[in-house]
């Protein structure tokens, strides 16, 4: 991970403005409002006494990067406590004030028009730190909302229109940095052996306690950091839901954050307050032989499932949304997830130019109906090869028939569609399409010979097919 990160020593001895030059060459992309924020922070930290009463090897942060996209902690602290207890101290910093925090309408994600609320950021930088660093899961997270400018009533506001109030209650949010600087002196009382290398060379390690992520349905806390991919994605579910759609499915392969976005959307449901919906999750046997040979410790999170309830069904005034994870049956996980109308296309030879269907049912159908094209190709191609048509008993009547605009003596193809010009009267020409009587001809082979069909009105032998009418298509054709 990146970011500045020292002991406190050498951070004492460095000035702020060298420390500002070193963050703006770690992100050379920085605007100049972050720029001057970390020079506020790191002057309010080096101004706070109690800073002296820390080890001096404990680690100090600024802009620690996490590996969760988009998320950086303003100022950690860390070291150990009197147990040899790993601890870090996150510190969300903002310089809002009151007149500007009476002006915001706060989310619990980032949305338009709205701010994220600080204490739910703060709380999504612990999970992170957590459950996506290889070294997260060692250390004991303490997490604070700084906002240097404010009043109490500002700090009174901020937890009013706190979103999460319950899953965030334990988060403090002071208007001193010395307030937390006090608490980290009175918790970190020992230092950690090479513990700025640990922290700078941590890795991203994807979260893979299903069992938290699990007991979240039990406390409503966020149990997995989404992507905005996931956040958008969660956002056009609940759409989908409140337009009326019965189905949703979310499709994408082992590993691809569809349990994340299901768990997030159940949690996100039972936080919703003052209203009929009721959440329902089912875990399912899903995956188990491939999750259970990684991690045996989670094998009894499988074993029992949010169902449904008797009285569900006699429950009227509620809209119970059923969110079951999708079993995945094969050996590595991953799901084999249903073709679409244009790869079913695909499958029958169809090229990238023919229009499918905007239904996708009715495409499904036509597409499973249909008779790949390159197999009857290559039938036809099986049944001619190295014989000519003129090897036909019935040689007679195709060059008959030919005679009559037929084009079948040089064709591998089994069926064709004969066309004699001008037999349709003028006056009842209506369309372009019309201005040719259509015929549909069928040629059925079998052990070398043709059945043809003796035509009263010509006398003539003729294969199997049929004069076709207006509107006609030929396959309709008798």
């Amino acid at each position: 991970m990146k970011g500045y990160a020292v002991t406190l020593d050498t951070f004492n001895k460095t000035s702020t403005h060298e420390i500002v030059l070193q963050l703006k060459t770690i992100y050379p992309m920085a605007q100049e409002s972050q720029i001057q924020s970390w020079q506020t922070l790191i002057d309010d930290v080096k101004r706070t006494p109690e800073l002296n009463r820390l080890p001096s090897e404990t680690v100090i942060a600024i802009e620690y990067s996490l590996p969760t996209e988009g998320m950086a902690i303003d100022l950690m602290l860390a070291g150990l406590d009197n147990n040899n207890q790993r601890i870090v101290f996150i510190v969300e910093s903002k310089q809002w004030n009151d007149i500007y925090i009476n002006q915001l309408s706060f989310s619990a994600y980032r949305e338009d028009g709205k701010e994220l609320h600080p204490k739910v950021q703060v709380s999504r930088h612990k999970l992170s730190f957590c459950d996506y660093l290889d070294v997260g899961q060692s250390y004991e997270v303490y997490p604070y909302v700084f906002i240097r400018n404010c009043s109490q009533w500002g700090i009174a506001r901020i937890e009013e229109e706190n979103p999460r109030p319950t899953q965030t209650q334990n988060i403090t949010v002071t208007n001193r940095i010395s307030d937390v600087i006090i608490k980290v002196a009175e918790t970190i009382t020992g230092t950690i052996i090479d513990g700025v290398e640990e922290l700078l060379e941590a890795e991203y390690c994807p979260s893979k306690d299903i069992v938290r992520a699990m007991n979240s349905i039990v406390s409503k806390e966020e149990p997995f950091i989404l992507t905005e991919e996931q956040h958008e994605t969660v956002k056009k579910v609940k759409e989908a839901i409140a337009s009326g759609k019965k189905i949703i499915r979310i499709t994408g392969a082992a590993g691809s954050g569809k349990t994340a976005i299901l768990l997030n959307l159940y949690v996100e449901y039972l936080n919703e307050i003052g209203t009929t919906t009721r959440p329902i999750f089912i875990s399912g046997a899903q995956n188990t032989a491939y999750y259970r040979s990684v991690y045996p410790e989670v094998e009894g999170s499988f074993n029992y499932s949010f169902s449904l309830d008797r009285m569900v069904a006699k429950t009227k005034g509620n809209l119970y949304v059923i969110m079951m994870d999708e079993a995945q049956h094969n050996q590595q996980g991953i799901i084999t997830n249903m073709v679409t109308p244009r790869e079913a296309a695909r499958l029958q030879s169809f090229p990238d130019t023919f229009i499918c269907n905007p239904n996708d049912h009715q495409a499904y159908k036509q597409f499973g109906n249909a008779v790949n094209v390159k197999v009857i190709q290559y039938m036809a191609e099986q049944l001619f090869k190295n014989k000519p048509l003129d090897w036909l008993e019935t040689g007679t009547a195709v060059a008959q028939d030919a005679e009559q605009g037929t084009k079948t003596e040089n064709s591998p193809l089994i069926t064709t569609v004969t066309t004699t010009e001008q037999l349709v009267p003028s006056e009842e020409r209506k369309h372009p399409l019309y201005e040719k009587s259509l015929t549909s001809t069928v040629y059925v082979i079998h052990e070398d010979k043709v059945p043809l069909h003796m035509h009263k009105k010509f006398n003539t032998w003729f294969p199997v097919g049929g004069h076709l009418e207006p509107n006609e298509l030929p396959q309709s054709g008798r």
